[in-house]
């Protein structure tokens, strides 16, 4: 009888045609049996993210409340103590103060935006790009310039928004106190986070908001690693906000409202509108921007038009300026007319078009709000000529068309949403709200972007629209893999010269440099080879057959290019140049895809990992 087939036993695995494996087993699972040593991690660990979380939140808060606090005070000075005081004086001297007060903030940002490196003040794009490849690192002189000149801009009357601003200090003051403890991992990310969700849930008094906000806009993903430290801080600013400070929440809105099924058309309504009015600001902003670079001026002298015509146009409608806070309560009031709210509509879209286009520093989390608030109140009215006495509320119009355009614009639907929630605690208002984001956001992506900061990162060659593993390996260039361990050979050297040393370091490719250290070509073996068997006189020298390769990496060629590059490349390696032709090295296939999964393996631990 035949003897039966040997099982393969189960720790090993057969292979077709060859001989068994050692199968990897899995890891164990997870049991409550630990070290004490782990427990002191794990409590080492909670303690950090409590006691650096809240100091980072409560620093944060504090920021926003007095930053916030000056801010409106300056506003309201300029806006309404300082116009009764000089028309009392002089009506003239008022016109000239009109003009004057906003063409010396454009100065005063240009002055401020030449002591920056790349000669512009930052906001939330240039955070969004440091979380998202250096760590969180933010220089805090220029943190500190660029808030300067928002509290300029904002104190000389631009129509900018003051949150913009908020958020980039927030994540300076974040990551410059996540310097001083080592007990958080990946700190730079977590304390910018942290920072961030401080100001916005002081500012606002929804700390909910805050926390998604920061994972949102800033770190795009939701791993527990920052999620924890970033949840503490915005619940710690916002404790310290309403019951240390007795902050209240701006724009609190706490009238009950009703939203039947009725709505569902005028609320998508509003939210293609919204897409409309959140594009017209933004490509506004992009417009005034390539023209004011067509002016025969320096960089720093373009806020300074933009502020004299600012200035110019205040004289025939004052609303222009300022932060619109009174335009907005205004609105939710019902206090405007239709032909007043598309005035105001038309103004302040040109307003902050015109400053920030120019130059001048700010946000646009304000502005679009205003401008929500606008056209949602005036569909709401026309929505009520239409049906009468079954018309909509003009609050919920209004609170739609808000959060419809800021979500667009700073590209955030769900803190938009949770916004509302927080401020209104209203539950069917919010859902009203939400039919009206997403199809605002939905049209903005699909014809505009994901949002105004990742258009303008995308200008600065920075692209988040196809992942962040795409932004990252374009940002990091090949240097760091180019390698020397090469056949370098001078002109003059012989083709049997050359030959052998090729076989005896097992190379395929000479590399023939000139005696200044620039590149001249390639000779691969196989050529060599073929020119002997060809009867060419091997003490020839190998500088008369060398050939340029067809695929030559720049020194500053980054990862991403050097993939797409090298995926349809047939070779040993890519040669490295670097100024004047010279000669750097090889870049070889294998440490491009090495680079590539190294990015991989770190991008998977931060978004999913603990430690």
């Amino acid at each position: 009888m035949a003897e039966a087939p040997k099982s393969t036993p189960p720790d090993r695995v057969a292979p077709r045609g060859g001989a068994g494996v050692t199968r990897r087993e899995p890891p164990p699972s997870p049991t409550l049996r630990r070290s004490p040593r782990f427990y002191l991690g794990l409590f080492r660990r909670m303690l950090a993210i409590t006691v650096v979380g809240s100091a980072i939140g409560l620093a944060g808060g504090g920021l926003g409340l007095v930053y916030g606090g000056a801010m409106f005070w300056l506003n309201d000075g300029l806006m309404n103590h300082l116009p009764a005081l000089l028309r009392q004086w002089s009506p003239w001297l008022l016109v000239a103060a009109t003009v004057l007060i906003p063409t010396l903030g454009g100065w005063l940002n240009g002055v401020m935006a030449r002591h920056i490196a790349e000669r512009r003040h930052h906001g939330p794009a240039d955070a969004i790009q440091a979380v998202q490849i250096r760590d969180g690192l933010i220089p805090g002189r220029t943190g500190i310039l660029s808030g300067l000149a928002s509290f300029v801009s904002l104190g000389t009357g631009a129509p900018v928004g003051l949150y913009g601003p908020l958020v980039h200090l927030g994540a300076c003051l974040g990551y410059w106190l996540g310097q001083w403890q080592p007990l958080l991992r990946r700190a730079g990310v977590a304390a910018v986070g942290c920072g961030v969700a401080g100001a916005i849930a002081t500012a606002f008094q929804a700390p909910i908001a805050g926390v998604i906000f920061a994972h949102e806009v800033l770190i795009r993903h939701y791993s527990l690693r920052v999620f924890a430290p970033i949840t503490v801080a915005a619940v710690a600013a916002y404790l310290g906000g309403r019951l240390v400070f007795d902050q209240q929440a701006l724009l609190a809105i706490r009238q009950p409202t009703e939203v039947s099924p009725d709505y569902l058309p005028l609320l998508v309504i509003i939210g293609v509108a919204g897409a409309v009015l959140a594009m017209a600001l933004m490509q506004g902003i992009l417009l005034v921007q390539r023209l004011a670079g067509r002016l025969p001026l320096a960089p720093a002298r373009r806020p300074l038009v933009g502020g004299l015509l600012l200035g110019l146009a205040a004289l025939m409608v004052p609303e222009i300026r300022g932060l619109g806070v009174a335009v907005v309560r205004d609105t939710l009031a019902g206090e405007l007319g239709f032909g007043a709210l598309l005035l105001m509509l038309a103004v302040r879209l040109t307003g902050t078009s015109l400053c920030l286009g120019s130059g001048f520093a700010g946000g646009v989390f304000g502005p679009a709000l205003v401008l929500g608030a606008l056209g949602g109140a005036a569909i709401g009215v026309v929505a009520d000529w239409v049906a009468g006495v079954a018309g909509a509320s003009s609050l919920v119009t209004t609170t739609c068309g808000m959060a419809a355009v800021v979500s667009a614009v700073i590209g955030a639907p769900l803190t938009s949403i949770l916004v509302v929630f927080e401020l209104t605690h209203n539950y069917n208002l919010t859902i009203a709200v939400m039919v009206s984001v997403v199809f605002a956001n939905l049209v903005v992506s699909r014809l505009f972007g994901r949002s105004l900061f990742d258009v303008q990162l995308a200008r600065q060659g920075f692209d988040l629209s196809q992942g962040r593993d795409k932004a990252i390996l374009e940002d990091r260039a090949i240097r760091q893999y180019v390698s020397d361990e090469v056949v370098r050979v001078k002109p003059e050297t012989k083709l049997a010269t050359v030959r052998y040393r090729l076989l005896s370091e097992r190379r395929v490719n000479a590399y023939v440099v000139d005696d200044k250290g620039a590149y001249v070509g390639t000779v691969s073996l196989a050529r060599i080879v073929s020119l002997e068997q060809g009867e060419v006189d091997p003490q020839r020298p190998v500088g008369d057959y060398a050939v340029e390769e067809t695929l030559i990496f720049p020194v500053s060629t980054s990862v991403w290019e050097a993939m797409e590059h090298m995926a349809k490349f047939r070779g040993e390696s890519v040669p490295v140049l670097g100024p004047d032709n010279r000669f750097l090295g090889v870049v070889f296939e294998s440490s491009v895809i090495s680079a590539y999964l190294d990015q991989m393996r770190a991008i998977r631990r931060e978004e999913h990992g603990w430690d």
